[in-house]
């Protein structure tokens, strides 16, 4: 892959001259996936990192270094602090204010302006997107998307309980039909202005032999910012298809649940080979999430938590419809809630992107009063507990 260039961005000219010191020394604030992505460049670039802050510290030192609290670090500590992450940044940067400290900078400003090879690229692709993302949104009146899930198949290596996105109910599962699927994103994507992530998910992805056809098709679309395919780990893709993907935007998200995922290295293995991007996490817990009844919630508890949820504004195409969520999607298509609870907006209309709009900013999904909710950053039972045959559920009569 040839060798790309991530922006000086003139915003955070000071950051960039600071961290393209060869004398700087670092901090990193967070130690979730952001925080590990930055300590690796830095380690690779023999950068020398004095620490990291951590407000969840559960290890004394990462290879040496040293993990502390936020409150046992010192005032007169002196080096950069990196922000390692984007949701809580704000919050992070007044705090460092009131603390009188002014040498920090957002974690990808050790990318700013400088050459990227293929594995350095796909930790800061998706900031790219976002910047675009930002500047479209502005720009633009039209829809612009933060993000489409495409669900190309309800066949899935795994059968966890708890799947957020359902897959456990099906007793049938299916692949999705290639040519009913892009033409219904092919029509979305020329009607929007910019889609930041387009995820290609199930089930399993590699389930349906016919995922790198999306891939390919995908990939001849310049509004997008990151294409990512989410995969848990059991199947090993054909080489053969795999050669066929020379597009910087497009990731595989891997998922590492331990001794299931049992082809994650080869895995790795092929998309090193190929210089394809990738990421792994860890996954040893996940929230419980994956019952569907209805809770009986007031407008004002389901806005708290429709707010809460890791999925708001993640949009699902599923079967000719765009979703508020992929639970929405999933449970409609199981007929698990009542049809008028089926708020899929059929992308076949002509006010399709009005519709879009008005599906956007929505309080809430009426889907969410069937749902536990997903709020950000809450974990309370294993992931990938297994079952062997499909949950049951009541299944509601659709008319046609």
């Amino acid at each position: 892959m040839e060798k790309i260039f991530f922006p000086a961005l003139e915003k955070l000219d000071k950051e960039r001259k600071w961290c393209q010191d060869d004398s700087a020394e670092y901090w990193i604030y967070g130690y979730g996936r952001i925080g590990k992505e930055t300590l690796e460049t830095l380690v690779k670039r023999n950068k020398q990192v004095k620490g990291i802050i951590d407000k969840k510290k559960d290890v004394e030192s990462v290879n040496g270094i040293p993990v502390i609290e936020p409150e046992q670090w010192k005032q007169y500590e002196s080096g950069i602090v990196l922000i390692c992450t984007d949701v809580f940044y704000d919050e992070i940067k007044q705090e460092l204010l009131q603390k009188n400290i002014h040498t920090f900078a957002p974690y990808y400003s050790i990318y700013l302006g400088r050459e990227l090879d293929y594995s350095e690229y796909n930790k800061v692709n998706r900031v790219l997107a976002q910047i675009q993302y930002n500047q479209e949104a502005v720009k633009y009146n039209d829809v612009v998307l933060e993000g489409l899930d495409v669900v190309i198949t309800e066949r899935c290596s795994l059968k966890c309980k708890e799947c957020s996105n359902l897959m456990q109910y099906f007793s049938h599962p299916q692949n999705a039909d290639y040519e009913d699927v892009m033409t219904s994103l092919v029509r979305v994507l020329k009607k929007v202005k910019y889609i930041k992530d387009i995820n290609i998910l199930g089930g399993e992805p590699f389930m349906n032999k016919e995922w790198h056809k999306y891939v390919l098709e995908i990939m001849k679309y310049e509004n997008i910012g990151n294409i990512l395919i989410h995969t848990n780990g059991t199947i090993l893709p054909a080489e053969e298809e795999l050669k066929k993907i020379k597009d910087k935007r497009v990731v595989f998200k891997l998922s590492n649940y331990g001794n299931v995922s049992v082809n994650l290295e080869g895995i790795v293995k092929l998309l090193k080979k190929h210089e394809i991007c990738y990421t792994v996490a860890k996954v040893t817990e996940w929230v419980r999430c994956g019952d569907i009844y209805q809770h009986n919630r007031s407008e004002a508890e389901n806005r708290k938590v429709y707010n809460a949820c890791c999925m708001k504004g993640v949009l699902s195409l599923k079967n000719g419809k765009i979703f508020g969520c992929p639970f929405a999607g999933n449970a409609a298509a199981l007929q698990a809630v009542p049809q008028e609870i089926n708020e899929g907006v059929p992308v076949s209309e002509e006010d399709m992107l009005t519709e879009i709009k008005e599906l956007k900013e929505k309080k809430f999904l009426k889907a969410c009063d069937y749902c536990e909710g997903r709020p950000i950053g809450f974990y309370d039972i294993p992931a990938a507990e297994q079952i062997r045959e499909p949950r049951e559920y009541e299944q509601f009569v659709y008319k046609k």
